[in-house]
């Protein structure tokens, strides 16, 4: 076997490379063990290593052999994906399975290349994992009784251990060669050449179909691009979406800029399980669909049961309409993506897209949920660095004369979550619109607008993040407006700025925030609401006791109960969202905004970073922190204000005035502008100028 260490990022993980399909050891990190150890009795003291599975290898794990400091009677073995940031798993497991006290898995586990994180943890008694001496990454822990109640790197809460933990993996890897797609055209046995409709039938049947020149499928397997497609290339379908439901894991690997267009009246992807998905590197776009008397859900990708995860991806201008006629009541769920499905987002901006429905008789009701995203039942949403933007739910309600009952309703515009829970952190959910409508007469008919932004039942977790922008509009019948920016309960935010949404026209409950119970902030602020004297929330909010900001300059504050000295009810003098470094446009607070210096990161699952992953706290020592106890000189928000010149004490002093010249920080490029004002080219000058709009909100 070789030992290397591949790159990611600034950090470097030991790979044990398998010389054969038939190597036993796939990975091993259990040398140089230290005296030290961590507890991982019960799953409150839950802790992960990393690893990486090589492109082209397919590992079956059936072993998992961890040094503990006692022999257990069993284990649990569970595996997650990296969060896209390299120090840390994402929230939803891949697969959690049973072990012996040897660590033999109960179900082998099967992986794809990629990163991911194992943990392992025993049912009773005293016993410890092992660490080691040698540096690598670091393991990551969560509910640990160090202060990290979502998973984040040990150092960041606890000091005193190893950098890394011991521990090997056994199986059989594959070495399966991926499927390579290097024709643009949308065919199928068509001799030589290998489209990514044949591409995706062999992945999913685990043999050759027909006469193509594609690989067969095998398992689980992995389709990438010819770089013989040039730059941009474009892959119009023109049948229906490509479909894959095989029992063996796909991972679809884009080269970046490609973009795959739907055909006229299809979707571009349908994935229908159990087996994981993973798509990286394209942009899905052009799906339509347009029916009568029928619900349709995903206009982009529609995902019926697979784990799916979308890394650096476009979901773009895709739609879903239908019309009820005389057939009772209409609903359309998600514009760009369905997911029944746990879905997972990293670095995906997801834009454009619509869901609309409409009725025209009596007794009837519309109804548009999530036109950027809409997540079905029990079915979990993980999102990081990732952008909802621009999408659109739309309801209207026809039914001429007066009506005696019917509906129309528009919720969740960005993002739609029903029970099966969310985590949104590092991302930016801004300029969505619910609008629901009834063009009638009289006031029988329900015309609701919910969650501008984001509409929620239960639970959503938030941090690092922004929503600005959102709208609802309701108008005719008996209307409700509200939460033009987040909707729901069981909400947790931290560390996040919620600005600037409301409704244009009528009144609002609660322009920025509308509670149905349950709903904390810490860390954050509310500014700002849209329209003539709206209030910022409604409904019961608390706070963690960290420090928040509730601002609205037409009725005063109204999340929290007051006076509370932890409370700001001033300006926070936001700037506009734009681009200010990172992967997602932000909210920059001003130079004499009174949130600088005042918070406190306690409740981040990791303290060290804001929204952009600048460093935070950065405590000016011209500005006066906050007196509470949890105060660390950090901002209040999902931005931390940075220096511009070493010797700046405050951002209000000018480098230009003290002899020094100004170094903002700045983010490594993303290329997702310049990539999206290229395909601007190729479209008709209104559609042009309209794509040239929404890409330049997209980050450099």
């Amino acid at each position: 076997m070789r030992e290397g260490f591949l790159v990611i990022g600034v950090l470097a993980v030991l790979v044990i490379a398998p010389a054969s399909a038939s190597a036993a050891v796939l990975y091993d990190q259990t040398d140089n063990q230290s005296t030290e150890s961590i507890n991982n009795v019960g799953a409150a003291n839950e802790n992960a290593d990393d690893f990486i599975v090589p492109d082209g290898e397919q590992w079956a794990i059936d072993t998992v052999t961890t040094p503990l400091t006692d022999t257990p009677t069993g284990e649990t073995v569970t595996f997650y994906a990296d969060d896209g940031t390299d120090d840390r798993p994402l929230s939803d497991r891949i697969a959690q399975v049973s072990a012996s006290a040897a660590g033999v898995l109960t179900s082998t586990v099967t992986l794809n290349p990629g990163h991911y994180w194992v943990s392992v943890v025993v049912p009773s008694g005293t016993n410890g994992w092992i660490e080691r001496t040698t540096e690598s990454n670091g393991f990551a822990v969560r509910d640990d009784g160090s202060g990290c109640p979502r998973w984040s790197l040990l150092f960041i809460c606890a000091s005193g251990h190893g950098p890394d933990l011991a521990f090997s993996m056994s199986g059989t890897s594959s070495g399966g060669s991926p499927i390579v797609v290097d024709t643009v055209a949308d065919e199928t046995d068509a001799g030589g050449t290998c489209s990514l409709r044949e591409a995706v039938d062999n992945a999913d049947s685990d043999t050759t179909n027909g006469d193509n020149g594609c690989a067969a499928g095998a398992g689980s397997d992995t389709i990438t691009f010819s770089s013989g497609l040039g730059a941009n290339p474009v892959i119009n379908l023109t049948g229906s979406a490509l479909e894959f439901g095989s029992t063996g894991a796909l991972t679809i690997e884009g080269p970046g800029d490609l973009t795959v267009v739907a055909a006229t009246g299809e979707r571009v992807l349908e994935t229908s399980g159990p087996a994981p998905v993973s798509i990286s590197g394209l942009e899905v776009t052009g799906g339509n669909l347009d029916v009568s008397n029928a619900e349709v859900e995903g206009g982009g990708i529609k995902n019926i049961d697979a784990p799916l995860t979308l890394t650096h991806v476009r979901v773009t201008d895709n739609e879903i309409s239908g019309v009820s006629i005389g057939a009772g009541n209409t609903t359309q769920r998600g514009g760009g993506i369905f997911s029944n499905g746990d879905l997972t987002l990293i670095n995906t901006v997801v834009s454009g897209n619509a869901a609309r429905s409409s009725v025209n008789q009596d007794l009837a009701g519309a109804a548009s949920f999530g036109a950027g995203v809409a997540m079905g039942l029990d079915a979990a949403l993980d999102m990081h660095n990732s952008t909802i933007t621009e999408n659109e739910a739309e309801a209207v309600n026809e039914t001429g004369g007066v009506p005696t009952a019917g509906y129309a309703k528009a919720n969740g515009a960005g993002l739609g979550i029903l029970n099966g829970g969310a985590v949104v952190e590092n991302s930016t959910i801004s300029n969505n619109i619910a609008s629901a409508t009834f063009t009638g007469t009289g006031t029988a008919v329900e015309v609701t607008a919910t969650g501008g932004g984001i509409d929620v039942a239960v639970p959503l977790g938030m941090q690092l993040s922004t929503v600005a922008g959102n709208r609802v509009d309701a108008s005719g019948g008996t209307t409700d407006q509200s939460g033009g920016g987040v909707f729901g309960g069981g909400i947790r935010v931290v560390s996040s700025t919620i600005a600037g949404n409301g409704a244009l026209d009528g009144a609002v409950n609660g322009a920025n925030v509308s509670s149905m119970g349950g709903v904390e902030f810490a860390n954050t602020i509310i500014s700002d609401p849209l329209g003539d004297n709206q209030a910022n929330c409604s409904g019961s909010i608390t706070t963690s006791g960290t420090p928040n900001v509730d601002f609205a300059p037409d009725t005063g504050p109204s999340c929290f109960s007051l006076p509370d000295p932890a409370i700001l009810t001033t300006d926070p003098l936001l700037g506009s969202l734009q681009d200010n470094g990172g992967p997602t446009e932000t909210m920059l607070p001003g130079a004499a905004s009174p949130a600088l210096d005042q918070g406190s990161a306690s409740d981040q699952a990791d303290s060290t970073h804001d929204q952009r992953g600048l460093g935070r706290p950065f405590d000016f020592s011209g500005l006066a922190n906050a007196s509470f106890l949890t105060a660390d000189g950090g901002d209040i928000g999902a931005v931390e204000v940075q220096q511009a010149c070493p010797i700046q004490t405050a951002p209000s002093i000018s480098c230009a005035t003290s002899g020094e010249s100004a170094s903002p920080p700045s983010a490594v490029p993303t290329g997702q502008r310049a990539a999206a004002l290229k395909k601007c080219k190729k479209k008709s000058k209104k559609a042009r100028n309209k794509c040239k709009k929404r890409a330049k909100r997209l980050p450099v």
